[in-house]
């Protein structure tokens, strides 16, 4: 019997930081700009900490920078979907 091919480690974190975008996007979604950009910009400082002694900090920046890019983008997404989501 042949087992079905696993995940890499590296596409199980890739796939788990889209699932991470997609529900905060649902979460903030219908929430005003204001509310989700102070979390967003709380949480970024949070894994900027968590991530700069694994990665240099710039890198650190460039990933906590392109996930919260990605979780408003989502948002504004399912906003423009669903338009009573919308009171931003």
């Amino acid at each position: 019997m042949i087992s079905p091919p696993t995940k890499s480690i590296e596409e199980e974190k890739i796939a788990r930081c889209v699932a991470a975008a997609d529900e905060l996007a649902l979460f903030f979604a219908g929430l005003p700009d204001a509310v989700m950009s102070k979390a967003l910009a709380e949480m970024q400082e949070r894994m900027n900490v968590r991530l700069t002694p694994i990665f240099d900090a710039g890198t650190a920046r460039a990933i906590t920078q392109a996930f919260v890019e990605e979780v408003a983008r989502r948002r504004h997404a399912l906003q423009t979907l669903a338009p009573s989501f919308g009171t931003g």
